[in-house]
């Protein structure tokens, strides 16, 4: 399973290879990011994510008070693993 800088990387070289731009390409890994749901149960998107992240938060405790991410019917249960994902990636 690839993550954050992986699919970026991974991304990167399928649309070279088939001529596309990296400039394209972060624009569709902004576009995939928005609409892929890391919190399924609350809807909350990587973006979201990422976002809470970058502002700081560095704990999933500090992302779920910050995005509502953890909060629904499976508490964390399928999301809590790929927000420490996350931020491992894009904590710095």
């Amino acid at each position: 399973r690839l993550v954050g800088s992986e699919m970026c990387i991974r991304d990167s070289l399928i649309s070279l290879y088939f001529g596309g731009s990296i400039m394209e390409n972060n624009l569709n890994a902004d576009i995939l990011d928005k609409i892929t749901k890391t919190c399924t149960c609350k809807s909350i998107s990587r973006a979201k994510i990422k976002e809470s992240i970058k502002n700081g938060a560095h704990t999933v405790d500090e992302v779920s008070k910050d995005t509502g991410a953890c909060t629904g019917s499976c508490h964390g249960f399928r999301c809590k693993s790929k927000i420490e994902d996350l931020i491992r990636d894009y904590s710095k």
